[in-house]
């Protein structure tokens, strides 16, 4: 799960993260935590920042670290321009697919979708617009109701075959050999994720068994602090 404000992608240490995570794990496991923030006065400030990912302009908290990370770059990546096209490529794609949520009828589809499909071209990611225009998000949210399990399971199914192999592709373009070949060594067959949770009250009920109302939220907070202890995601 990453949880994103439109600044992530202007920072190194977040890119850099970002594509780590993505070079690590399946990108079928990743949930993107944009729509608590992602509105159509913030959308246009997130393509922005995903169209600008640059090793050298991307902000440093502290200007030390930006030498290492860019050996870091260096040492695990063919180029800065590679290791910024896979950035690019799965932000746009992780993003694009998150906003299928929003897609409930053909102008929000309009309104959501369509500008990471302009922004894919504008990239030339030739083959993510073909998967992106081959995807109904509008249609399965009629067919199934809005975020239903049919709907999303409609929407794993598009991304596990249209869009994953393209992410794959471009991890062995961007990546080093070595480096890819030790990757590819301890990844394990895939298993698909338990369904994702899409809003708080279901987190909540998801955790604890209860809804919201019958615990205070301060014990919730406790509870789901303690249970994401020991580990995080890029961020």
């Amino acid at each position: 799960l990453v949880l994103l404000s439109h600044t992530y992608f202007t920072r190194l240490w977040c890119i850099y993260e970002w594509a780590c995570f993505l070079c690590a794990k399946d990108p079928r496991d990743i949930y993107i935590g944009s729509k608590f923030l992602m509105t159509p006065a913030s959308q246009p400030k997130y393509i922005e920042a995903v169209r600008g990912v640059s090793v050298a302009k991307a902000e440093c908290f502290s200007e030390s670290d930006r030498p290492i990370l860019e050996a870091k770059v260096a040492q695990y990546y063919k180029s800065s321009e590679a290791f910024e096209r896979y950035v690019k490529l799965t932000a746009v794609a992780l993003l694009g697919k998150d906003m299928f949520e929003f897609a409930t009828d053909q102008h929000d589809e309009n309104l959501w979708v369509t500008p990471w499909i302009d922004l894919a071209k504008e990239l030339e990611f030739t083959e993510l617009v073909r998967a992106f225009q081959i995807a109904t998000p509008t249609q399965w949210h009629e067919k199934f109701g809005h975020g239903s399990p049919g709907f999303w399971q409609c929407v794993e199914d598009w991304f596990s075959d249209n869009v994953v192999p393209i992410l794959q592709e471009e991890l062995k373009v961007a990546v080093l050999p070595e480096l890819l070949a030790c990757q590819e060594h301890e990844n394990t067959e895939y298993k698909p994720p338990p369904p994702p949770v899409r809003c708080w009250s279901r987190l909540f009920r998801a955790k604890t068994k209860v809804a919201p109302d019958e615990k205070s939220i301060a014990e919730h907070a406790k509870e789901m602090a303690e249970a994401g202890r020991g580990g995080h995601g890029p961020g």
